[in-house]
């Protein structure tokens, strides 16, 4: 099994949906999961949207973001990740 495949799998193992249901915020191992994305653009995406709640004048935690907002900005419905 090639690198990315074992990073694809350690990404399944520890972000999955009763974990994700359990916590108010994200990382970008659950952002992977959830949109089927790489890390790495998991991350982008994290950075963005932190950027753009620090623009609005909120707080952040670096590698977290809150799951409302991220459900609000992707259109996800809050009611399938709680």
């Amino acid at each position: 099994m090639d690198e990315k495949h074992k990073l694809c799998e350690k990404v399944r193992q520890q972000a999955n949906i009763d974990s994700i249901r359990e916590r108010t915020h994200l990382t970008a191992e659950d952002i992977a999961y959830l949109l089927s994305r790489s890390i790495s653009v998991a991350y982008k995406i994290l950075n963005d949207l932190n950027s753009d709640l620090e623009a609005e004048g909120y707080y952040t935690v670096r590698g977290r973001v809150p799951k409302k907002y991220f459900c609000d900005r992707f259109n996800i419905p809050y009611e399938s990740v709680s």
